[in-house]
């Protein structure tokens, strides 16, 4: 679509957490319908992914895509619990130390361009 060749492309793709589940016998409806739902987010995320890698030829012709994202089990975070922030941090530490050797030379090698964005807002300066 951008005219830039698969082989030019890399992507880093930071993910919140993976959440480790199973459909099975749910109590009642509700469970039930609460891990449909969910099969139904992660398949749309799987999706995205899988099209990134036939665009960028990963695991054909390279590795051209680095998913980070640690799997956590079912139930164990949620969107308003604060309790559990600083466990969060420190996933988020430990998978930064284990993905550095993976993604520093792909990514961090050199000082990025500044931001320039492409289009401005009316009122708002970039």
């Amino acid at each position: 679509m951008l005219d830039w060749p698969a082989s030019s492309l890399r992507v880093l793709s930071l993910g919140c957490v993976n959440e480790v589940y199973m459909i099975g016998e749910a109590p009642g409806w509700g469970g039930l319908a609460k891990d449909v739902t969910r099969l139904f987010m992660d398949g749309q995320s799987h999706g995205a992914l899988g099209m990134a890698k036939l665009l960028t030829g990963h695991q054909y012709e390279r590795e051209a895509i680095f998913r980070c994202c640690p799997d956590v089990p079912k139930d164990f975070f949620n969107l308003d619990d604060t309790r559990k922030i600083a466990q969060l941090k420190g996933m988020g530490a430990s998978s930064a130390r284990k993905e550095r050797p993976r993604i520093e030379p792909v990514f961090l090698t050199e000082t990025a361009e500044s931001f320039k964005p492409i289009y401005t807002v009316k009122g708002i300066e970039p």
